[in-house]
């Protein structure tokens, strides 16, 4: 699923991913019209797992062929406040959703694309741990800071240490500075390369975050 913020710079980045993919443009099985008023694009599997913000206001939400590596999604009629004006929406269905065709390759310009992205981006990082980049300025000096803590953790302490962090990107999340998905994908990914994943009982990665996220935005 590739989803778009116009908050995050999407209405930029959509026309230089057009002629990056010069015509091969996945075929599209549903959409989704989220509560802030992005999109949610249902197409095939890419299989190169999730990336958040391969461009500006666009993510990719999947899996790895291998399962691993998985992004998460909303699907409708769930209801979340809009981070456009507070106001609580459900997320709807502009294209009923249907399965895509065995062996659709049309998005496999796009899977290269956003494969050559990432590898450019860690390329330019200063520092990465276990395949997690620790990007540089503002606001990734204070996250590469967060994530170097929690990447440090000992096994009985992570799920601890995972919901201070996730408090910490709330208190950036509240001044502006990233995206609540941002924010839950970097720690999704830091957590993922400390072990944890969001099949671990009541104790799941994505039920903490939102929790330590909680905590501080409520």
């Amino acid at each position: 699923m590739c989803s778009t913020s116009t908050r995050n710079g999407a209405n930029d980045a959509l026309p230089l991913l057009l002629t990056e993919l010069q015509g091969e443009v996945p075929e599209v099985y549903g959409r989704v019209r989220t509560p802030s008023g992005g999109w949610h694009l249902w197409i095939a599997p890419l299989r190169v797992g999730k990336h958040t913000s391969f461009l500006p206001g666009l993510d990719l939400q999947g899996a790895r062929a291998d399962g691993t590596g998985r992004g998460f999604a909303f699907i409708p009629p769930t209801v979340r406040r809009s981070k456009a004006d507070g106001v609580m929406r459900p997320y709807t269905w502009t294209e009923a959703p249907s399965a895509s065709p065995s062996g659709d390759t049309s998005g496999v310009r796009l899977a290269g694309l956003i494969v050559a992205l990432a590898e450019a981006k860690k390329a330019s990082a200063p520092a990465a741990r276990n395949g997690t980049v620790l990007f540089q300025g503002p606001p990734y000096g204070r996250m590469r800071g967060i994530l170097a803590r929690l990447l440090a953790t000992q096994n009985g302490e992570r799920n601890n240490l995972l919901y201070w962090a996730a408090g910490r990107f709330a208190d950036l999340v509240g001044a502006g500075e990233i995206d609540s998905d941002t924010a839950t994908g970097l720690l999704a990914d830091a957590a993922a390369d400390l072990g944890l994943t969001a099949e671990d009982g009541e104790q799941s990665v994505l039920a903490t975050i939102a929790s330590g996220m909680r905590e501080v935005s409520g």
